[in-house]
């Protein structure tokens, strides 16, 4: 699974509560993105970990406009 800093304010969607919920994500010490090709997941460094629903492609175009970048190191 691949691992990526946020560097820049990004959109994801969730269903939280039977409900979708979109949120504006700044970069925040101790929180990234993991991708498996398929789910994007929103990951904390006290382990909680949430699964958007945004489409799979927001990926690419949030590396090409410098949003995220790839992490070669283990998050804290």
């Amino acid at each position: 699974m691949k691992k990526y800093r946020i560097l820049g304010t990004i959109l994801l969607s969730f269903i939280l509560e039977g409900e979708q919920h979109d949120s504006l994500l700044d970069p925040t010490e101790g929180c990234w993105l993991e991708f498996d090709g398929s789910t994007i997941w929103y990951r904390q460094s006290d382990g909680q970990r949430f699964e958007s629903i945004t489409t799979p492609n927001a990926i690419d175009v949030f590396l090409r406009d410098k949003k995220i970048e790839e992490m070669n190191e283990e998050p804290n």
